[in-house]
């Protein structure tokens, strides 16, 4: 995309060129500057927005960062776990890098029951 913003303002330039150039000459077309600015415009819109969508995208990759930053995650060979010491579903973390807590079975025959996903549905042995 950062090259298509690049490719575009070469093509501004130039035809900002051509106007300045159309300018100076003494028969000067009016509708044809017009239909030249207007499609500078149109070309400087285009950019503005490609420049808007990478910029929402980078704000998104560094908070991610931040996020990453914050709480690190480790693999234990089953799940991840992170600072705060509960696990993490392995599946929903590498396919979308979903932070996605683990079910912790509680009760009497907790120990017996695996870790869940309530999102995937995956399952995992409890293994700390």
């Amino acid at each position: 995309m950062v090259a298509d913003i690049a490719t575009a303002l070469s093509v501004v330039i130039n035809s900002i060129s051509d106007i300045i150039k159309n300018t100076k000459k003494p028969n000067i077309d009016e509708l044809e500057l017009q239909d030249q600015l207007s499609k500078v415009s149109y070309d400087l819109i285009q950019m503005r927005i490609q420049a808007t969508n990478l910029l929402s995208e980078n704000k998104k990759l560094k908070e991610e960062l931040e996020k990453e930053a914050e709480n690190p995650l480790t693999y234990n060979g089953h799940f991840y776990r992170g600072t705060d010491g509960f696990p993490y579903c392995p599946a929903c973390y590498d396919k979308h890098k979903d932070r996605i807590h683990l079910k912790i079975p509680h009760g009497d025959w907790a120990f017996l029951e695996k870790y869940r996903c309530p999102i995937c549905g995956e399952e995992y042995p409890q293994v700390d």
